[in-house]
């Protein structure tokens, strides 16, 4: 049986204060920071414990989570390292690489890596199902009249990240794009191209992505939470996950307490993985004139 945790919360906006819910659910003991006194009362209703200043208390907590603006994340990263204790820090990791920072116990927050059809595209993948890569296309259409980052740096944040974790590590070799969306295209090892897409002005929510390779594809829609594996003819699949985003919160938490407890997380994105993430971001963004 786990024990139950102390965990620190940076910042008690919409994502830290799902986390702060999911944690509290989970048994576990819930202190947060945020300068917003109105976010302190609802985080106190939900049983959380407020805390008056971000620091002090660090000495107790087993984990950290930062749920901070992006702009902030680099500056509380270097903070809570130092401290020792295991941190999940939302996506994107950053907004600037500056690092003298030890991302050994770091995890990133992009939970589309707990969604069933990543899972299941990747067990495909790793199985041979559709032989050696070819390519790939990884897609987001979201509404957005709330955030102010660009959409490379938020939505697309998981996109790059999906890029990355299905074909390996990649340099830019294009990118055009606006305040409101982009396209990037990456090289990624061994010669796979890929394409990334997002965009924060349809109404209409989509999330895919695609694989290509010498044996089949895979097509894959986060939203409806479909999968398909073609390979022409009986080696066909369809699978149909039957979880839902909440559940890959939740599930993304759970691989948290589990690097606490020093378990593997084969799911989560590392320290490392976000900064490699990042790398890619600022680099699209600087060669589409993104500011």
């Amino acid at each position: 049986m786990v024990q139950p945790k102390t965990i620190g919360i940076i910042g008690l906006g919409s994502a830290g204060m799902r986390h702060a819910k999911n944690l509290l659910a989970m048994g576990h003991t819930v202190w947060g920071y945020d300068p917003n006194s109105s976010a302190l009362v609802l985080f106190n209703e939900l049983g959380g414990k407020p805390l008056a200043k971000m620091w002090g208390n660090e000495r107790t907590f087993d984990g950290i989570v930062i749920a901070s603006p992006t702009k902030s994340h680099l500056g509380h990263l270097k903070t809570t390292t130092h401290w020792k204790r295991p941190v999940l820090v939302e996506k994107p990791i950053a907004d600037e690489v500056d690092w003298d920072i030890d991302l050994r116990q770091v995890m990133v927050g992009c939970n589309l890596r707990f969604h069933a059809c990543v899972k299941k595209a990747k067990e495909w993948i790793k199985g041979g199902s559709i032989g050696d890569l070819i390519c790939g296309s990884f897609t987001v259409f979201q509404f957005n009249d709330k955030y102010t980052e660009s959409c490379i740096l938020n939505w697309g944040a998981h996109e790059c990240d999906l890029a990355l974790y299905f074909l390996g590590p990649a340099t830019v070799t294009g990118a055009t794009g606006s305040h409101d969306w982009a396209n990037i295209l990456c090289l990624h090892e061994y010669g796979v191209p890929s394409i990334i897409h997002c965009e924060y002005r349809t109404p209409i929510e989509r999330r895919v992505f695609s694989i290509m390779g010498t044996k089949g594809n895979i097509d894959v829609d986060l939203v409806r939470r479909d999968s398909y594996l073609s390979r022409g003819g009986d080696g066909d699949q369809i699978f149909k996950a039957d979880d839902s985003f909440d559940e890959n919160y939740k599930d993304e938490m759970q691989a948290f307490i589990d690097l606490i407890d020093g378990k593997p997380v084969p799911h989560a994105a590392t320290g490392q993985d976000g900064l490699n993430c990042l790398e890619l971001i600022l680099e699209a963004k600087k060669m589409a004139g993104i500011a």
